[in-house]
C-alpha cells in the first residue's frame, strides 16, 4: 500500500519554482485562486516538505509538471511510512498496545 505523503526532490523544487514563474503564479495564488490547499501546505510543497499525495499531484497539475518527475525518490516519505529505514531494510512494526481492565501478572 503506497504512502499518503510525497515531497519534491531538490531538482523538483527548482522545476516547480520555474513553472510558477513561467505561469505568472504565486504560492498564494495557487492556494487561493486555484483552491488546491492552504498557503502553508503549498509552501511546504515548494520547500520540499511532505504533503498529502493528492495535493502534491494537484499542485503539479496546476504547474503542468509530471509529478513522477519531480517527486523525491530516494528514501522517500513513502518508504518511511512503509517502515523502511535509510538502508532500505524493513523496520520491525511497533507491537499494538492492548489494555485490559484486569491487572496482569508480573
Amino acid at each position: 500500500m503506497p504512502g499518503r505523503s510525497l515531497q519534491l526532490s531538490e531538482a523538483g523544487q527548482q522545476q516547480a519554482r520555474q513553472a510558477l514563474l513561467m505561469r505568472n503564479l504565486t504560492q498564494k495564488a495557487i492556494a487561493n485562486e486555484l483552491a488546491i490547499a492552504s498557503w502553508s501546505t503549498v509552501n511546504k510543497f515548494f520547500n520540499g516538505k511532505p504533503v498529502d499525495r493528492f495535493i502534491f499531484q494537484e499542485i503539479c497539475d496546476a504547474l503542468n509538471l509530471e509529478w513522477s518527475d519531480v517527486v523525491e525518490s530516494s528514501v522517500s516519505v513513502v518508504d518511511r511510512e512503509m517502515g523502511s529505514n535509510r538502508d532500505g531494510e524493513s523496520t520491525p512494526p511497533t507491537p499494538p498496545i492492548t489494555l485490559s481492565p484486569y491487572p496482569q501478572p508480573r
